[in-house]
């Protein structure tokens, strides 16, 4: 078993995250996912975005840490509305 150290503050990342949350709520509304295929493209897209900066390379790795951070804080947003279009009974599972 890999030994792994311990997050440093784990219900300060919840607490920040739900900040960041109300404030893309804010933005861009509390309109559902309307489709399962719409909730699909909008993940493939942060988890791609994601992938852009873990594989990034030269003076970009100075600050993919930062941006890798934003893009997770991105994809938590998208699967926690998909839970709550999910939730409404209202989104097409298609």
């Amino acid at each position: 078993m890999i030994s792994r150290p311990p997050c440093k503050d784990p219900i300060g990342v919840v607490k920040e995250f739900d900040k960041f949350y109300k404030s893309k709520l804010d933005g861009k509304g509390v309109g559902i996912f309307v489709s399962s295929h719409e909730l699909l493209g909008k993940l493939l897209e942060e988890v791609r975005e994601l992938e852009i900066e873990v594989y990034g390379k030269g003076v970009e790795k100075m600050i993919a840490p930062y941006r890798m951070r934003q893009e997770l804080m991105d994809i938590a947003v998208v699967a926690l509305h998909g839970v709550a279009s999910i939730d409404s009974g209202k989104m097409e599972i298609d």
